[in-house]
């Protein structure tokens, strides 16, 4: 299986894509999508959003594309907390929103994850930092310590988690 974890923002957003097929999970992907700043107006929103629409569909075209004869791989959408905490909910929500239209293109089912179930599914040790839990549940350490990517990759095992404990 296939987990795409995603930060969502208008300002950043980071996503992480985990191979969850061997024993152990392996980062096949993982970014931070930067833009300029974003001046007042839904015209400038909607550009915004787009410009992070059209990356992250190559990402889910090039991860989710059939292998010679075999179906795709199965695959999930884990959509975490903010990437930014400082960004506007309204901004959240609509790279949210814009998700859910890109995860209908590719038949792939969403998992929201919010703070309390990210440390459900992963159960940090107390004062144990999310690069922590991530390098203990990875195949590999991560090789940034960046806040953004680390929370992408915690929202895609915590995703991955959850969605197999809902549909097992």
């Amino acid at each position: 299986m296939i987990v795409i974890g995603v930060a969502p923002g208008l300002k950043a957003l980071s996503y992480s894509v985990i191979d969850l097929a061997p024993a152990i999970p392996v980062i096949i992907d993982k970014d931070v999508l930067l833009g300029p700043r974003i001046k007042e107006g839904l015209v400038d929103l909607v550009k915004k959003a787009y410009v992070h629409y059209l990356i992250l569909d190559v990402v889910f075209e090039r991860e989710l594309e059939p292998i010679g004869r075999d179906p795709r791989p199965k695959a999930v959408l884990a959509i975490g907390p903010a990437c930014n905490p400082k960004e506007p909910v309204e901004h959240v929500s609509a790279v949210r929103l814009m998700l859910t239209t890109l995860t209908n293109k590719f038949k792939v089912p969403v998992v929201q994850v919010d703070e309390p179930e990210l440390k459900r599914a992963l159960q940090p040790a107390p004062r144990e930092s999310w690069l922590r839990v991530s390098n203990r549940l990875l195949s590999e350490p991560l090789d940034t310590d960046e806040h953004k990517i680390v929370m992408a990759v915690v929202v895609g095992l915590a995703g991955a988690a959850l969605y197999a404990e809902r549909c097992p």
